[in-house]
């Protein structure tokens, strides 16, 4: 295979196509070749010899199209297309996240489309061709694109990936796009974000969204079936396309095993989200319907409004321990007198607050939307705390007389909240991982 490196005027006789079939095409002299690359999909290759580094441009396989495309993708691809096209500089692409959830398959997409709708040639950038790239831009005269699947692992510190950077910059400026792959983000040069003008789009791919992989398991199982597998799938850690298509094909080949024997030591994470910022409702038992369904925030105001009292306007919010975790939930961690939940009770401009004690945590439900904890707490003492300290700050007690004091307000408030409550529910906005 003769390479781009060889003198300006010795024929390329030799160029390989794709690794299973020895074709071979004739090609012009390596000094007209950068101006009449044909538009096809080549691998750029390296091989140390000792008189110094051979290069080589071998024809690759055309990226296979996926039979559906799920989630935005198509408007992905349609936007950087769109900006490339009008872009009269290099322009950049960082597709960055959890493996198996669509960076290649957008990235093939779009080298798809430069390929026959551009007729623009398509470089694969490998492991042992990075740091020799600068060769190939400075003898290219033609728009390029250039694909560099999962480049963090490229360089073994990440301060190195700066050499790309500097290409990015425009030193060899010829109106080339690179598209950027990376699982792991914490190994992606700072640098990388937050500069347009380097890296014009940053797509980040989290775990799929329950859009997506519902939509794929109902094509697959019948509405029963596919609920309680979409539901058990709620569960896992960073989900992907990857995952989802084993479940599909452990279902199909053991079909008289239930949901929950299919995931029983099934090699799969469980779900861990970080809890203690999301939005929450504290829900009580109602002693009617026997369900969750009360508002604490409800439920205090109700009660307030039994008060013998002129108070003004009262408000209910709370949060989270912002070290709740749903693996630290699964530990224990948030039993025996830890504090899950705070709630916040203001009188007009007043406010207390009270941390909740739980002698047990435990994870109820988790569907794509909420986490659903049930939580044993002896509430209905704290409650009263809560409620008689902030009347304590805003109630007047003259008109109750002289020997009126904070004694007869509590026991005022014990007659409104006069129920155990034992047992509460926290109802958690789910946070969004994709």
């Amino acid at each position: 295979m003769t390479t781009i490196n060889q003198a300006a005027q010795e024929p390329q006789d030799k160029v390989m196509l794709g690794i299973t079939k020895a074709e071979f095409v004739k090609l012009p002299p390596v000094n007209q070749l950068v101006d009449l690359l044909p538009a096809k999909v080549y691998r750029f290759t390296v091989k140390e010899t000792m008189q110094g580094p051979i290069y080589s441009l071998e024809y690759a396989d055309m990226p296979k199209q996926p039979a559906k495309l799920y989630g935005n993708i198509n408007l992905q691809k349609d936007r950087i297309l769109r900006s490339y096209k009008t872009q009269d500089k290099n322009l950049g692409v960082l597709l960055h996240g959890n493996g198996g959830t669509g960076k290649s398959t957008l990235a093939k997409l779009i080298a798809f489309d430069v390929v026959n709708n551009f007729n623009q040639p398509v470089i694969l950038v490998q492991q042992d061709s990075i740091k020799h790239l600068e060769y190939v831009l400075s003898n290219l005269k033609q728009p390029v694109m250039f694909l560099i699947d999962e480049f963090e692992k490229m360089f073994e510190e990440t301060e190195d990936q700066g050499y790309l950077l500097t290409l990015l910059d425009g030193l060899y400026n010829n109106n080339h796009l690179f598209v950027l792959t990376a699982n792991d983000q914490d190994r992606i040069n700072r640098y990388f974000f937050n500069r347009p003008s380097r890296i014009r789009y940053n797509f980040y791919y989290g775990a799929l969204g329950y859009d997506v992989y519902s939509e794929i398991i109902n094509q697959h199982f019948e509405p029963d079936f596919a609920a309680q597998l979409t539901g058990k799938l709620a569960t896992i850690n960073n989900l992907s396309f990857d995952i989802i298509q084993e479940i599909i094909n452990e279902a199909k080949a053991f079909p008289d095993l239930s949901v929950t024997e299919l995931f029983e030591g099934f090699n799969l994470d469980r779900l861990d989200l970080d809890l203690g910022y999301a939005d929450f409702k504290v829900m009580l038992k109602n002693p009617e319907t026997g369900k969750f369904d009360l508002s604490l925030a409800d439920y205090i105001i109700s009660a307030l409004g039994m008060l013998p009292y002129k108070l003004p306007k009262a408000t209910v919010g709370g949060n989270l321990s912002r070290k709740l975790t749903l693996e630290g939930i699964y530990n224990g961690e948030f039993n025996e007198r830890a504090e899950p939940f705070r709630v916040t009770l203001a009188l007009g401009s007043e406010s207390n607050n009270h941390w909740f004690y739980a002698s047990r945590t435990r994870v109820e439900q988790i569907d794509h939307k909420e986490v659903h904890l049930l939580v044993d707490t002896d509430l209905s003492s704290s409650l009263r705390g809560l409620i008689a300290n902030a009347l304590h700050d805003v109630v007047d007690y003259e008109p109750f007389g002289e020997d009126y004091d904070y004694n007869d307000m509590y026991q005022e408030v014990e007659k409104v909240v006069n129920q155990d409550i034992n047992e509460v529910m926290l109802v958690i906005e789910r946070p969004q991982t994709f």
